[in-house]
């Protein structure tokens, strides 16, 4: 802006005021006057808006090639801000302790901003930081960036993240965890402009198969491990040595868990532990040259946090039960999908996982002295359990399950000539074969008017597990019908291969569902 004036009788001045972006330029000057050397107004008035133009030229080259923050300086900017932030917190706590009330609207407010910054990183609107930018940059001396510029934005977004990493700490150490990472500044924005040559390493996807082979999964959770490395990767712009991957690129990975793809805390937890356990691994193994630990420790979410927020299941009530199963959609597949049907029924009274159902073979049901067996086993190759050591076990027949029918549904199965029990489900990729089910069965909940979330088939198995402990049966016999792994040494030393059937059998016929098997034995069909 500039204004043309007749400051004495001999000349004419100009006045021109100089932006605020690029007063640090000019020793913090609002305005210069210049000479226009002329008394001649009609030349003053060329003169000047040559000047004008000349100033224009010079404002705007300094906007965009002036004073340029080098990554270094962002990361060192932010770091400091971060230490200081967390200390200050740190002495605010020792002199001022809060009660459980007080800390929970604390955190509550904390999840509030945490929200607000990871949308605003998203989006890309640094209005809330930019004041903030500007005050650091001037507490550390540094001439103010432009707003529009390149260098603003990455200090803003850097600043974002900080702030997110700041509440994430200080979340946790309100619930008093007190991680090394936090202390030892790990888990910050960092600055890795130091480290100048980076050792040679192997391709990120060469030391993951080493990694896989050395920790060998089923098929079923090897793949979709596999696909998540894929993406990370993708976000990193493709395969490249392990040992140049960046704790910010970590971060950057979480950002997107989190932010782009908005998945659940829970699984963002999963993603980012695989990623630090596969990392942990090439470092331990001298995959990482030494001296280069896994640059995504310390990043998941507390995982008090995501309990929090986690859906947590429970069991049908008898009333829910017989609402479901007494369902006509229920009741019409024993003759339209008697797979739904008899998945879901294994699932009541055996207690066991879907997929353990879902991929029974004929030779899985055996006679064992007059007591009809699962062998729940991985011996096919499309079978797959979750935890092979603990899962694979024989569990006698439920009763009620004879009873209404099942032995003959599987004769009348096996004189098709085809191996397997459920012969109409097929795998879709690593969703296994009772993916389907599950969302059916979903639907089928919320279609006959049950709408609370912690109602999913899974609350089949925590229903039968509930019912063994209520009814007295001992814990070491319960983890053997249900395929989960012991809680004690000592239980570590039972051969759980050798408890008797009849054990288990007496034990598992200690919970019936007697109101379903009455439902189920006298309704026909064509009376629904």
């Amino acid at each position: 802006m500039s204004t043309f004036l007749p400051r004495k009788r001999t000349s004419f001045y100009t006045r021109v005021v100089i932006p605020g972006r690029v007063r640090s330029y000019f020793k913090d000057r609002r305005e210069v006057w210049k000479s226009l050397r002329t008394s001649d107004r009609a030349e003053a008035e060329c003169r000047s808006l040559e000047w004008q133009a000349q100033g224009k030229r010079i404002f705007r080259t300094l906007r965009l090639h002036g004073d340029h923050m080098t990554k270094r300086q962002i990361e060192t900017l932010v770091s400091r801000w971060l230490d200081d932030a967390l200390d200050e917190s740190e002495d605010a706590r020792a002199i001022r302790p809060l009660n459980g009330d007080a800390i929970e609207d604390l955190q509550g407010g904390m999840s509030y901003h945490f929200d607000g910054y990871q949308e605003a990183l998203v989006s890309g609107d640094y209005r809330g930081v930019t004041k903030e930018a500007d005050e650091l940059l001037q507490a550390a001396g540094l001439p103010l960036l432009d707003h529009a510029s390149l260098d603003f934005a990455k200090l803003c977004r850097r600043l974002l993240r900080a702030k997110i990493e700041y509440l994430r700490i200080e979340y946790d150490r309100w619930e008093g965890e007190y991680r090394d990472d936090h202390l030892k500044g790990r888990g910050r924005v960092e600055d890795k402009s130091e480290v100048t040559e980076v050792p040679p390493s192997l391709p990120f996807t060469v030391v993951l198969d080493k990694y896989l082979v050395a920790n060998p999964r089923p098929a079923r959770t090897a793949d979709p491990l596999k696909a998540e490395f894929g993406r990370f990767l993708e976000l990193l712009g493709g395969d490249r040595p392990i040992a140049t991957i960046t704790r910010a690129e970590c971060v950057r990975y979480k950002e997107s868990l989190q932010a782009n793809r908005k998945l659940s805390l829970i699984t963002c937890i999963k993603h980012l532990s695989n990623l630090n356990t596969m990392l942990k691994w090439a470092s331990n193994h001298d995959y990482l040259p030494a001296g280069f630990p896994s640059p995504a420790q310390g990043l998941g979410p507390s995982k008090r946090q995501a309990k929090k927020q986690a859906v947590k299941r429970r069991p049908f009530t008898t009333e829910e039960l017989l609402t479901v199963l007494g369902s006509r959609e229920f009741l019409a597949q024993k003759t339209d999908q008697p797979e739904r049907y008899w998945v879901v029924l294994l699932l009541l009274f055996q207690g066991c996982r879907r997929e353990e159902a879902a991929q029974l073979y004929h030779k899985n049901l055996l006679e064992v002295d007059g007591t009809w067996v699962i062998n729940i086993t991985d011996e096919e190759p499309d079978q797959t359990l979750r935890y092979p050591e603990s899962n694979r076990r024989k569990v006698p027949l439920h009763s009620a399950l004879v009873k209404l029918g099942f032995l003959w549904y599987v004769q009348s199965i096996k004189k098709t000539g085809h191996p397997r029990i459920f012969p109409q489900l097929t795998r879709k990729g690593n969703n296994g074969y009772a993916d389907p089910i599950g969302k059916w069965f979903g639907r089928l909940v919320t279609g006959v008017g049950l709408t609370d979330p912690r109602l999913v088939i899974h609350s089949f198995r925590r229903g039968m597990i509930t019912a063994l402990h209520s009814a007295g049966v001992p814990v070491n016999i319960a983890e053997v019908i249900t395929g989960h792994s012991a809680g004690t040494v000592h239980a570590e030393y039972v051969h759980k291969e050798l408890i008797s059937m009849k054990t288990l059998q007496d034990a598992l016929e200690k919970v019936q569902f007697p109101e379903v098997v009455k439902l189920l034995s006298i309704v026909r069909f064509e009376d629904v």
